[in-house]
């Protein structure tokens, strides 16, 4: 019995020490990162490091279509793309939350689609545990929002970085890029396209708490909120009145410009993303209208 007891003592004892040890060592690779522009990289660049005067918002429309060089050009501010594939409005409130740990932007433009308000992506979070313990924001979201079982789990750092050693070495392995703006984009065309017009529209409860309070923080800490919404063949026409008329409620800047290019189909490269041509065009269409 004394042996056994010993025995399950030094088993807790050398699981301990190893969770101790990734932490330790998990935390220093992941701080020290460098920003090879990968999706992984680019995220933590976000969270951790990103500290400009115009701050790009929202997911892959935004990551793939917003082209921080021309903003910077026409408004000579510096200007970073923070925008994720696959990610709701909770991303872009903690994205904006840790920004605002480090400076205060002068600009924050939010570019929003139906999957960012409804329920389709608000539980895409498992990306933000490594940072559990790490970044302020991601922590607080975690805590807030997840069961109590995954905060237990949170508190186990083998748990928290499971996952990570493949992106952390190709990272690595890349080492730093001159992509350090976020943005990343997308090649090619897709003849033929067509409008896919469809309704039904349900706001998730989180989503809209975001998008609230994304408002709530560019208003007390006074930056100018621009909320967008780029060209695209695919228009949920309830999302789109819907979101028109929470913009006209909260005194935000808004515009819509999903049929700006209609016609185009070459400067897009499926239907709800433009190509690096289209892409180009749609930013020098919206530079000039940032501070007005």
């Amino acid at each position: 019995m004394k042996r056994t007891l010993i025995t399950l003592l030094l088993i807790i004892g050398l699981l301990v020490g190893c969770d101790w040890l990734a932490g330790i060592v998990g935390n220093r690779l992941l701080r020290s990162l460098p920003p090879a522009g990968t999706p992984e990289a680019d995220c933590r660049q976000a969270l951790m490091e990103a500290a400009p005067q115009v701050l790009l918002l929202g997911s892959s429309r935004t990551k793939h279509e917003y082209v921080p060089r021309i903003i910077a050009d026409s408004l000579h501010m510096s200007v970073y793309n923070a925008g994720m594939d696959g990610n709701g409005m909770n991303y872009s409130m903690v994205v904006l939350e840790s920004v605002l740990e480090r400076t205060t932007p002068r600009l924050v433009v939010l570019d929003v689609l139906d999957a960012m308000m409804n329920d389709q992506w608000v539980t895409c979070v498992d990306q933000w545990d490594c940072y559990y313990g790490v970044n302020a924001p991601a922590t607080r979201y975690i805590d807030t929002h997840a069961t109590w079982q995954k905060r237990l789990k949170m508190h186990s750092n083998l748990y928290r970085l499971n996952g990570v050693s493949t992106w952390m070495a190709k990272a690595y392995a890349l080492g730093a890029s001159e992509h350090l703006d976020g943005y990343t984009p997308l090649v090619g065309t897709m003849p033929g396209i067509k409008h896919k017009r469809y309704r039904g529209f349900d706001v998730d409860s989180t989503e809209l708490a975001c998008l609230d309070h994304i408002v709530a923080l560019c208003r007390d800490k006074g930056i100018a909120l621009r909320v967008f919404m780029s060209p695209n063949y695919e228009h949920n026409l309830d999302f789109n009145a819907w979101l028109a008329q929470y913009c006209r409620a909260h005194d935000v800047a808004f515009a819509d410009f999903t049929t700006a290019f209609d016609g185009h189909t070459e400067l897009f490269v499926e239907p709800s993303h433009l190509n690096e041509q289209g892409a180009e065009r749609y930013t020098r269409l919206i530079a000039g209208l940032l501070l007005q």
